[in-house]
């Protein structure tokens, strides 16, 4: 069995209704369902589940979500004109993508890259995989 692709990924949060406007209004993401703790955003062919925690403490982990847009830049400007703190300036990054970082309300971190048709990601060789490297 493999794996056949990501259905999406979760962030727990304490204030729902300020995280789901956050990542419906500010990030521009189209919500698809809402209860009184998940609010789910749909993201190409995945989804993003905000699911409201009592005990933050337990949610944080090392994910870093790495979403695609079209334009970083416009996008960078898009965040500090709404006052969205961010992390890392718009770079060209190691995959030789343009790419930045911010934090979402409760400081969970994401980061976004610009991808063209023609940009291909850098896999490992099966050999480099299998020597765990």
């Amino acid at each position: 069995m493999n794996i056949e692709g990501l259905e999406g990924f979760v962030v727990y949060v304490g204030d729902i209704s300020k995280q789901g406007a956050f990542y419906g209004l500010v990030l521009g993401l189209e919500e698809i369902d809402r209860n009184e703790n998940l609010v789910s955003f749909e993201v190409g062919i995945s989804n993003i589940f905000l699911i409201r925690s009592d005990d933050l403490s337990k949610a944080k982990g090392n994910v870093l979500p790495v979403l695609e847009v079209r334009d970083v830049k416009g996008f960078h400007k898009k965040l500090v004109g709404a006052g969205v703190e961010i992390t890392k300036e718009p770079h060209t990054n190691e995959m030789n993508m343009l790419s930045m970082s911010f934090n979402d309300p409760e400081k969970n971190e994401m980061t976004v890259i610009e991808m063209s048709s023609n940009t291909e990601i850098p896999l490992l060789a099966e050999a480099e995989i299998s020597e765990g490297k």
